[in-house]
């Protein structure tokens, strides 16, 4: 299947059970539960956090912990929509994996949607480091989608 998208397109391998490729690689899973609350302040579209979701549970993207610090930190982006986490104490480093990112943006869809628009923020443990995350609003002026070790593409 062939996934466009405004400023970048997508390649993206569906599998059915009869043609499903193994994978030995277990997605990036870094956290436990996390707080969650609406945040009406910074919202995004629904349809551009769903393409962060869709890249995401792509078979070609592959496990990836972020690193983080007690600084803002954009891990994906795309139009609208951007996940952002940060350390909570100055000094402290962490990381959130893509499974924790996935599970964050799938549920700001389902608990975060708001006259048709999303946001939602928390706080989590991951791997005995407090990290707070957002789903917000970015400017969309970066144009393209971000991807860890890959960088911002454009089309």
């Amino acid at each position: 299947m062939k996934l466009t998208i405004p400023t970048l397109t997508l390649t993206l391998l569906l599998t059915t059970p009869s043609t499903a490729i193994p994978t030995t690689t277990k997605r990036a899973n870094s956290c436990g539960a996390s707080t969650f609350s609406v945040d009406t302040t910074s919202q995004a579209t629904p349809a551009h956090c769903q393409t962060l979701i869709t890249l995401l549970s792509s078979a070609a993207f592959p496990s990836y912990n972020w690193p983080l610090e007690n600084t803002w930190k954009s891990m994906l982006t795309y139009d609208t929509c951007s996940f952002t986490a940060r350390t909570t104490r100055s000094n402290t480093r962490g990381q959130i994996g893509n499974e924790d990112v996935y599970d964050l943006l799938r549920d700001t869809l389902r608990d975060g949607n708001r006259g048709g628009l999303v946001g939602a923020k928390g706080v989590m443990n991951c791997g005995g480091v407090e990290v707070e995350w957002r789903v917000l609003r970015s400017s969309g002026n970066e144009g393209g989608t971000f991807i860890p070790g890959l960088g911002r593409i454009k089309e």
